[in-house]
């Protein structure tokens, strides 16, 4: 297994693969069909790592898929045990973003969540996300979701 960082802790992230995401304990929406498909195709349309517990076993998946030039689709797939360590979570997810970016030269990230999903909401807007707008019946069966966007330093 290749290393793209040591966090420390007996944590590391890795190079991304798609059975990483099928051996987490996920919840239910992000078992759904679409995203198992797009978790597919990640590795092929931008940079994604996943951050293995001290026990090497996957617990959060992150990843950039690019859009068009400078701008990018972030997502994230965390196995339910990441609440017991919030903390490394917001270390691998920062260190992921601020690399990914810097690496493909994106400038505009952006992230699609469900208006319901508060918890999930509410981490993007700490992660240095705001709202940008909402998108009616964007989700898989009509849900309405919330654009975020953080826009990166320019290198």
């Amino acid at each position: 297994m290749s290393v793209v960082k040591n966090l420390g802790r007996g944590y590391l992230l890795v190079p991304y693969e798609p059975w990483h995401s099928e051996v987490m304990n996920v919840r239910g929406e992000n078992m759904q069909s679409e995203f198992h498909a797009r978790s597919l195709m990640a590795p092929h349309m931008g940079p994604c790592v996943t951050l293995y517990s001290p026990q090497r076993m996957p617990i959060a998946c992150f990843g950039l898929m690019v859009v068009m030039r400078g701008t990018a689709e972030v997502w994230v797939l965390a196995d339910k045990k990441i609440s017991k360590t919030p903390k490394i979570l917001i270390k691998a997810a920062r260190w992921a973003l601020e690399e990914g970016c810097k690496r493909y030269s994106i400038y505009r990230v952006q992230a699609s969540i469900d208006k319901d999903a508060v918890v999930r909401r509410r981490w993007a807007e700490f992660m240095g996300f705001h709202a940008e707008g909402f998108m009616p019946r964007f989700g898989p069966d009509g849900e309405t979701y919330v654009r975020y966007v953080r826009f990166m330093d320019k290198n």
